[in-house]
């Protein structure tokens, strides 16, 4: 099976039209993708071809997923050829666990059985959930669903969450990764394809856009949990708009709303992923996730588990995730911490390490400071360079090692 999107560095947006293209391209770092066709509808007419939107893809030298023509047996078989795609979605199945879709398990899976007879199993399919409703269902009652699905044929599991833009006071930039861990607990053991929030949405009276620290943090818990990055850039509502000076109002929809604050920290990102990737996806590399219980998370949803770097079960007030990406060149512990009470993170420090230009974003939990030092600190070895640790260890300076 094609795993391109997987065993490259690929950084998605999701449904960009032709014209924005090149200055997607300029954004993206080495392996840009693309998911989901854009059709650019005039009064709920198409006036792009989706066949000339996936050309134009290949031609401007992106890999893509959009969604398999399933009734037209001809034209699925010419787009299973396509050079660029790797992978397939299903037409209007977006979100289908959310209530204003509610599409079965058994409804999908009659188009997966479709691709697989008419265009092999050669490229994996993919699905997007609603990030929140996999954060609210009940595992032992509603897991049924997400299961049936994995064992049926969807290789690919995504889910998109937009804490800033819903609600920015009350969801926490971490739940995304709660709804991941859910998913892989349902079966979607391959990499997922994470939908991240880069612009206000004004979908919500309590929204507001992500800032470039939240940005970089849902980035990086998204890679180092081992997942691929799309981004969201739309401005798809007209919540807390402001009248223009001439009188008129802003459009309800932009394709791209993002601030240039987000655009650089998006550059930015990217060109450390394409730094870090060779590390992360070395053969002799190894991902550590140890899943352990959170005290305080289980008061809000009992029996979640979560992962943590490297096991430690002492009870804490916040959530940790983290992963081990091991090999002889790099030996990274990537792990955020959060307070359970505050949205802003509590002992922010972020160091640039030469050569690779990886950035590790830590974060301190600031109810137990104590746990801190020698259970969750972080760890550094880079070749060519001394490391020096303060703060108990939860910071670390690198400077040349001396011939």
């Amino acid at each position: 099976m094609d795993t391109r999107y997987k065993d490259l560095a690929t950084f998605a947006v999701f449904s960009p039209p032709v014209r924005d293209f090149p200055k997607w391209k300029t954004r993206l770092g080495q392996y840009p993708m693309l998911i989901s066709y854009e059709p650019e509808n005039n009064k709920g007419v198409p006036t792009m071809p989706k066949r000339r939107w996936e050309d134009e893809a290949t031609s401007q030298g992106f890999l893509f997923m959009d969604y398999a023509s399933t009734d037209d047996s001809k034209v699925l078989l010419e787009e299973a050829k396509q050079p660029n795609r790797v992978g397939w979605m299903i037409k209007g199945m977006d979100e289908p666990d959310s209530s204003n879709h509610n599409i079965s398990a058994e409804k999908i899976l009659a188009e997966v059985a479709i691709i697989r007879k008419v265009a092999g199993a050669s490229l994996p399919i993919y699905i997007n959930f609603a990030g929140e409703v996999v954060t609210r269902i009940n595992p032992k009652k509603e897991f049924t669903y997400y299961q049936k699905l994995a064992a049926g044929g969807i290789d690919i599991a995504g889910e998109d969450w937009y804490p800033n833009t819903k609600n920015f006071d009350r969801y926490e930039d971490w739940f995304p990764m709660m709804a991941s861990d859910r998913l892989v607990r349902c079966g979607f053991t391959n990499s997922q394809i994470q939908i991240l929030e880069c612009s206000d949405q004004h979908i919500s009276d309590l929204g507001r856009g992500p800032t470039p620290q939240e940005f970089f943090f849902q980035f990086w818990n998204c890679v180092a949990m081992g997942h691929k990055p799309c981004l969201f850039p739309q401005k798809i509502g007209n919540k807390r708009d402001v009248q223009n000076e001439d009188g008129s109002w802003p459009s309800t929809f932009m394709y791209d709303n993002t601030t240039p604050e987000i655009i650089a920290t998006i550059q930015q990102c990217a060109l450390q992923y394409n730094q870090l990737w060779p590390y992360m996806n070395a053969s002799n590399a190894v991902i550590r996730r140890t899943i352990v219980d959170d005290s305080a998370f289980a008061k809000a949803w009992p029996g979640e588990m979560f992962t943590q770097p490297n096991g430690a079960s002492v009870p804490y007030t916040g959530q940790v995730i983290g992963v081990d990406y091991i090999n002889d060149k790099v030996n990274l512990l990537h792990s955020f911490r959060f307070n359970w009470n505050k949205k802003t993170p509590l002992g922010l420090g972020s160091n640039l390490i030469p050569p690779l230009g990886v950035q590790i974003m830590q974060t301190a939990i600031g109810s137990h400071p104590s746990l801190l030092g020698g259970t969750l600190n972080v760890q550094v070895d880079v070749p060519g360079f001394d490391v020096s640790y303060s703060g108990s260890g939860t910071t670390f300076s690198l400077s040349p090692k001396k011939s």
